[in-house]
């Protein structure tokens, strides 16, 4: 069947497949840039809340006082974590904040 057609034919097929080819790396290096690019930036909000957190809370546990650690802990409720909680420089858990999905 190939033989049977033109060369502008078949020139015009090899053109197609290329362009189909093309747009289809194009798109999946489209996707993973976008995936990557959202993984960063939840990285970095993630890191940002991390800050606010360890700044707020060091008065928090110089005084070893729970309650307002408790009150530190559950900022940042607009992130999807269920959990969250400050640690004692011995790593036990010092305020603890846990959200029902």
């Amino acid at each position: 069947m190939v033989h049977k057609l033109s060369l502008r034919r078949k020139i015009t097929y090899v053109i197609m497949i290329n362009t189909v080819a093309a747009l289809c790396v194009a798109s999946i290096a489209f996707a993973e840039f976008g995936v990557y690019r959202f993984k960063k930036l939840q990285m970095q909000n993630l890191n940002a809340l991390a800050k606010v957190m360890g700044t707020t809370s060091t008065a928090a546990l110089a005084f070893k006082d729970q309650k307002s650690a408790g009150r530190f802990s559950s900022t940042g409720r607009q992130t999807e974590r269920p959990w969250r909680g400050i640690y004692d420089p011995d790593g036990k858990p010092f305020a603890v904040y846990h959200r029902d999905i």
